[in-house]
């Protein structure tokens, strides 16, 4: 049962329900979008004539995950394979951006919705805990299918967190681009209603052992409907395991991650690593001199 009847925590200068805490997490806004948006099945980026295939895989709790996969029709598969992940309230539309980064160079592009996003089945997000199964389904469908020759991820806030979870048990991918990623899920939930992040009042004066009570509350109820243990979700734990080259990246304004993430993922990261901190906060598009950085890691 829960310590607050009902599930809100007040003290003067605002308030927050476990309920908001609750649908940021597993339930943010989902970006449901017609596949047209996905721009045609052929197209040119830096004059190399592309095709786009669109096909689904089995994640193994049975839902349909939707996938669309970008490769230079004038070269044959298997491909270097980059896999784009997107963030928790967004969808597969996110690989676009990097379509005219990477199909020049011959790489082909790969993206997803994950479980409970975009048009694909499911009704819950994890931040990771059950998007890294959505990866796996994806990479065994490519390697099945002999489409990719090398598969390296690039994800961004949720996503960042999922590829470095997804690079912990997969260790022949050949690089990790982690944008925004967190370092401990059950720490983010602490700073979020401290002040840090969207849509959440400041209650800065509340006492941490009253927060730590309430994360506690939100945590059944995550387990209950969405089925993971919020307390498991800890990328920076698996860093010291973890060998694939990966480059982190973080805006030194994100008030939603903070940059402290990154840092502390850098630190524990046991693997070749770099860590790119840029003006910009979670939600901004990324300078030129980052995409061009992440293009020649992937490239290489």
């Amino acid at each position: 049962s829960s310590l607050f009847s009902p599930e809100v925590v007040a003290m003067g200068d605002g308030e927050f329900s476990v309920f908001q805490l609750e649908n940021l997490i597993i339930r943010p806004p989902r970006a449901r979008y017609d596949v047209s948006k996905l721009g045609p099945r052929s197209a040119r980026f830096g004059g190399v004539s592309t095709r786009r295939t669109d096909f689904t895989v089995m994640n193994p709790r049975g839902l349909r995950v939707q996938c669309s996969r970008w490769a230079p029709e004038t070269t044959a598969a298997p491909l270097p394979t980059v896999i784009r992940l997107h963030g928790n309230a967004s969808c597969r539309l996110i690989a676009l951006q990097a379509l005219p980064l990477l199909i020049p160079s011959g790489i082909a592009v790969v993206s997803l919705d994950f479980a409970g996003c975009g048009n694909s089945d499911g009704d819950y997000v994890s931040l990771g805990a059950l998007e890294q199964y959505d990866v796996q389904a994806v990479i065994e469908h490519l390697r099945g299918a002999n489409l990719a020759s090398y598969i390296a991820l690039w994800g961004t806030s949720m996503g960042a967190a999922t590829a470095l979870l997804v690079a912990r048990n997969e260790p022949s991918l050949a690089g990790v681009v982690a944008d925004s990623a967190f370092a401990d899920l059950p720490r983010l939930i602490l700073e979020l209603p401290r002040g840090h992040g969207r849509n959440i009042p400041v209650i800065s004066h509340i006492p941490e052992w009253m927060l730590r009570a309430t994360v506690s509350t939100l945590s059944y109820q995550v387990q209950r409907k969405a089925g993971f243990d919020l307390y498991k979700v800890a990328p920076e734990k698996g860093g010291p395991e973890t060998h694939v080259p990966c480059l982190f990246l973080h805006g030194t304004g994100d008030d939603f991650i903070l940059p402290s993430h990154a840092e502390a993922l850098y630190q524990a990261y046991a693997g070749e690593k770099a860590l790119r901190l840029f003006p910009g906060d979670h939600f901004s598009a990324r300078p030129p001199s980052v995409l061009h950085q992440v293009a020649a890691f992937l490239h290489t």
